[in-house]
């Protein structure tokens, strides 16, 4: 009887104890659910914002910075070893096609100092690139917190539309293009 007696109790005790679990894993649930989504960081500088100031230079060795911005500028930031980014740049190229390629900026995000990689290869292509590492200047700049990350910067620094997936840039902010006679 005694051990019958001692069961009941730790059993009690038990569930006791995961309703505390429960009703705490709960808790946690909702308080998140309720931080409102615009408090989030966004990937880049949202639309109507102005780029910080800049200054940096090229795998060419060019200077680059926000105020050589002089037209409608297409940016990409891109990670070395990175899937989406791998995924996403056939269409950044694709994009960077519609636009002159003095108005294409690349940025390469990479840990080592290998200047010409075939991501720095294919990139080079379309436009200017610049290597730099996690934290670097373009990326405090345009305040990248994800990549791959697009841009549209007007002359000045505006940032006329800014994209986590390049479809939306290719789409929305290609130039449209004069015909020629």
């Amino acid at each position: 009887m005694a051990l019958l007696v001692v069961g009941v109790v730790l059993a009690a005790a038990l569930g006791l104890l995961n309703l505390m679990i429960v009703l705490s894993i709960m808790r946690r649930l909702r308080e998140r659910a309720e931080v409102p989504t615009d408090s989030r960081r966004a990937p880049i500088i949202p639309a109507g914002l102005t780029v910080a100031n800049f200054a940096t230079t090229t795998v060419s060795g060019a200077a680059v910075s926000r105020a050589a911005l002089t037209g409608p500028t297409l940016v990409g930031f891109f990670e070395e070893d990175c899937g989406p980014c791998d995924a996403a740049l056939p269409r950044f190229v694709a994009t960077a096609g519609a636009y002159r390629k003095a108005r294409v900026l690349a940025v390469v995000i990479a840990a080592d100092d290998n200047p010409e990689t075939n991501l720095v290869a294919r990139l080079r292509q379309v436009g200017d690139v610049v290597r730099e590492q996690r934290g670097s200047t373009l990326q405090a700049a345009f305040r990248v917190a994800a990549h791959p990350v697009f841009a549209v910067v007007e002359p000045g620094g505006v940032v006329r539309s800014s994209y986590a997936e390049v479809t939306d840039t290719a789409e929305v902010d290609v130039p449209r293009q004069r015909p020629r006679h």
